[in-house]
This record gives C-alpha cells, structure tokens and sequence, in this order.
C-alpha cells in the first residue's frame, strides 16, 4: 500500500502492522531513565509492534535491590499490530530508585525481554503540599 504524502492523516487512518512471525518489539515505554515521582502508585506502560502477541509482562526492582515476580500488564488499548500494556506499581513502601524491564511474548512463542530502565521516586509525601 502506498504511504500517505500527510503522516497526520496516517495516524488516524493507518494501523500499524508488523511482518508476519516479526519478534516483538516495544516502541514507548513510559516513565522513562530517571523520571522523578513522588507518588505513591506509578504506572508502567509499554508500547509494543508485533502480529501475534499474547502479553507483555513486567519485572520491578526495588529500592532495597529485591526484586517482584514477573507481573502480566493489562491490556489497555490495540490499534492494529500496535498494543498498550500497563501495570502499576505501588511505590508507597519504598522511596528510592526503582528499575523495571518487561518480557514480550507473542503465540508464535518468540519471548524478548528490554533491559531494566530505571526510575526514580523520591520521598513521600508526608502532609498536603510540598515539604520545605
């Protein structure tokens, strides 16, 4: 198919596609290295292009360098080969440096996993407004 002259028109009608038994592969992952939060819940969202993907799951480390088993994302959105995953992760125990990375795997059995990316959340909040 012919690629549209106007990218912004793609964005609305075009749905991405990937080849047929392509290995997934994420396009965004938000928070990104070294986003500061001072929430208490943060949510981990990835992006990811593939034909047949099943689920994307992820993987935090904490602050004390423990890690949690690997967790399935929730589906949030699919357009085209293109599916939002997010999972959130309750920062309220431990304020620090967090990492995560996520595991693609898709029915065709192909499984990739992205390597850690880290974030940051910095003391909690301990009262309305900003300490000083």
């Amino acid at each position: 198919a012919p690629i549209p002259e106007d990218e912004e028109s793609c964005l609305v009608d075009c749905a991405p596609v990937a080849p047929p038994g392509s290995i997934p592969k994420w396009t965004e992952l938000s928070p990104w290295l070294n986003d500061i939060f001072s929430e208490d819940t943060i949510t981990l969202t990835a992006t990811v292009l593939d034909d047949d993907i099943q689920r994307v799951s992820f993987r935090v480390q904490f602050p004390d360098g423990t890690r949690s088993n690997i967790s399935p994302g929730t589906l949030t959105e699919t357009r085209g080969d293109l599916t939002t995953w997010t999972f959130n992760l309750d920062a309220s125990a431990q304020k620090g440096a967090y990492g995560y990375n996520i595991e693609m795997r898709d029915q065709s059995g192909n499984v990739v996993t992205f390597p850690e990316t880290s974030l940051a959340v910095e003391g909690g909040n301990t009262g309305g407004g900003r300490g000083g």
